[in-house]
């Protein structure tokens, strides 16, 4: 077994698909291999279910049709697994693809010349004390000044942004301590509004105090955002203010109303 897995290597080695063996990287344009999928025949021909079902007379017919269930079994199981493999091979063939198209994408993008960080990215002899040469050098120290100076920018806005969400969530906590007492007084007042209304009822009165209607609650202001404080931002620091709070909080109020 090992002497044929050893020739079979040798034999790919010599083909267009050598590369998946050897020691150099495989580029886009590097040839893939492609399994042909042909459609599975019927698992059981009626003239075999047939015979199957037929009652055995002697012993050699009940052994034949025994031995005809056993080979139709094995058959069936057989082309399960061809079906299987070809499913796997087609989804292997999708995905190779894909990895393809991404490193045709990894290429283009290194053939590019040039790039921030970079003052000639095509590798050619440059004279360093040539004009062109000179002026690089200029452009590529003034951007890395602006890109330290922007970093050093991200970092103290990062800071200002995290201790301005710091200080929103504080008055939060304080926001909604003063909204619930509020609410409290207002089910309060509305507790002797509703037993006086039903004292009055009782007693056959006209009860025309107005229902007390509950004080304004306090909204919940916008959560500071990392763009507000002129830097780039990631999804993930975007802090968005979920707003479920604010809303809550006026249904809340105009349910009370």
């Amino acid at each position: 077994m090992k002497q044929i897995i050893k020739d079979g290597t040798r034999q790919l080695a010599k083909t267009n698909f050598g590369h998946l063996l050897g020691q150099t990287p495989t580029t886009s344009d590097s040839p893939m291999l492609h399994v042909a999928t042909e459609t599975i025949s019927p698992s059981s021909p009626a003239n075999i279910t047939s015979l199957l079902k037929l009652t055995p007379k002697t012993t050699n017919e009940a052994l034949l049709i025994a031995a005809l269930q056993e080979v139709t079994d094995d058959n069936e199981r057989l082309r399960a697994r061809v079906i299987q493999l070809q499913a796997a091979s087609i989804l292997n063939e999708a995905h190779c693809n894909m990895l393809r198209f991404r490193l045709l994408a990894k290429e283009e993008k290194a053939k590019k010349v040039g790039g921030k960080g970079k003052l000639m990215g095509d590798g050619l002899p440059r004279l360093l004390s040539g004009d062109e040469f000179y002026q690089k050098v200029v452009e590529f120290t003034e951007w890395q000044g602006q890109e330290e100076a922007r970093k050093e920018a991200r970092v103290d806005a990062r800071v200002l942004w995290k201790e301005a969400v710091k200080r929103w969530e504080e008055d939060e906590v304080i926001r909604k301590e003063a909204n619930e007492q509020i609410k409290a007084a207002h089910r309060e007042k509305l507790s002797i509004w509703e037993h006086n209304k039903a004292k009055a009822r009782r007693l056959k009165q006209t009860y025309q105090t107005p229902k007390p209607k509950c004080g304004p609650l306090q909204k919940q202001p916008p959560k500071p955002k990392l763009k507000d404080f002129d830097v780039p931002v990631d999804d993930e620091d975007a802090g968005e203010p979920s707003g479920t709070d604010s809303e809550a909080a006026g249904s809340e109020d105009s349910a009370e109303e």
